[in-house]
């Protein structure tokens, strides 16, 4: 799990799967598969919702 990433509470990280840093994972998210730097993960089975662009300096919706 990468730097300054935040779990919500009952979230489920599956053996093997990777979390970039500063990422956030919603409350009861099931991760199954590697979650970039600068993302929001929601969802069972995990999805990616938004990440962050360093061209625009804005969160943009997947």
């Amino acid at each position: 799990m990468g730097d300054e990433s935040w779990l919500g509470y009952g979230s489920q990280i599956m053996l093997g799967v990777t979390i970039g840093k500063h990422c956030v994972i919603a409350a009861g998210t099931i991760v199954t598969k590697d979650i970039p730097d600068y993302s929001i993960a929601v969802g069972m089975p995990a999805k990616i919702i938004k990440q962050y662009n360093f061209e625009t300096s804005k969160w943009e919706k997947n």
